[in-house]
């Protein structure tokens, strides 16, 4: 991916300005490093507990991947650590109609975002 300097350097000034804070961290990271993820989290649905695996294709460093989960009566907001490309947590009491959605809000820059039912072991757990 390639972005025009000049304008990208304009974007990271205007986020400076809104921000308060040095981005340069930030843009060189996710812009002039082109490390822009795929996020996917897998869950596998049981009796007592179900287990969460949030995973994305870069394999390297931490990223905070926002989840939603939606139950029957009410739905909960958390925030998945991925450490090194996974992140994971366990749902108690939580049945097949929970729904897991990944970034809800889009707050992360990512090519994508999924979630997908498994029914073996997560590609945390392998």
């Amino acid at each position: 991916m390639v972005f025009c300097k000049p304008l990208t350097e304009k974007l990271q000034e205007v986020f400076e300005q809104k921000s308060g804070q040095s981005l340069d961290d930030f843009f060189d990271f996710w812009f002039y490093g082109g490390y822009i993820p795929s996020v996917t989290a897998e869950i596998r649905y049981e009796e007592e507990e179900s287990f969460l695996c949030v995973h994305t294709d870069i394999p390297f460093g931490v990223l905070d991947v926002p989840v939603r989960i939606h139950m029957p009566d009410r739905a909960i907001d958390a925030i998945i650590s991925v450490k090194d490309g996974r992140g994971s947590a366990v749902l108690p009491n939580i049945s097949e109609e929970t729904e897991v959605v990944v970034d809800p809000l889009s707050l992360l820059l990512a090519f994508e975002r999924k979630t997908k039912r498994v029914n073996g072991q997560t590609s945390c757990e392998e």
